[in-house]
Order: C-alpha cells, then structure tokens, then sequence
C-alpha cells in the first residue's frame, strides 16, 4: 500500500522482512521516531533515534547521507507523518508497515 499527500510525496509500506533485507544491504537505515522513554524500553538493533517531538529532516539526511531512511515507530503512524515530513516533492518514501510490533512478530 503507497500513502500519498498530493504529488509531492508517497510512503511505501514495507514489512519487516523487506525493511531487514535493505538494511543487511547497506541501503537503508532504520530511523526510530518514537519517543526516548520508548526508545529505551525496546528499540530494533541499529536503529537510528529520530523523535517525532524533535524531528529535523536535514540532521536525518546529513546523518544518513546515500542511504534509504525507512522510519519506524510502534504500530506505524507516527512514522507514515515522519516520512511525509521528511520527504521532497517526487521522493519515494518508505516506513515500517506496523512497526516494531511488526518486527517482533517477523522474528
């Protein structure tokens, strides 16, 4: 499923397993929007924090540089928000499709 504003960005839904498979390649990061106190309950191996609260596009992308953001939260929504607020008309954006639950549930 692809989540639009308009023409200027779309949100791909990736499930656990595709978003893994990027990272493995070197071609993505994981960026985790949650909140810190949620980030320091549980949090996926590798993923960088980015709270929604503080959210800075341009400290992601020089951070990030030459590599896919997918952006992560707990079930999804607040990362589909992350991705539209980073992206830039025409961008092919991508986020964790259900979230760090999902990605427990994968294995």
């Amino acid at each position: 499923m692809i989540i639009s504003r308009g023409d200027a960005a779309r949100v791909t839904n990736l499930s656990p397993h595709d978003a893994a498979a990027m990272v493995q390649r070197g071609e993505a990061v994981l960026v985790d929007v949650r909140e810190a106190d949620e980030i320091d309950r549980e949090r996926i191996d590798g993923a960088d924090a980015a709270p929604l609260s503080s959210f800075d596009p341009s400290s992601i992308r020089a951070r990030h540089a030459g590599v896919i953001p997918i952006f992560q939260c707990r079930v999804g929504q607040r990362s589909i928000a992350a991705a539209l607020a980073y992206g830039h008309e025409g961008e092919d954006l991508y986020h964790l499709a259900g979230g760090i639950e999902a990605w427990k549930h994968a294995g």
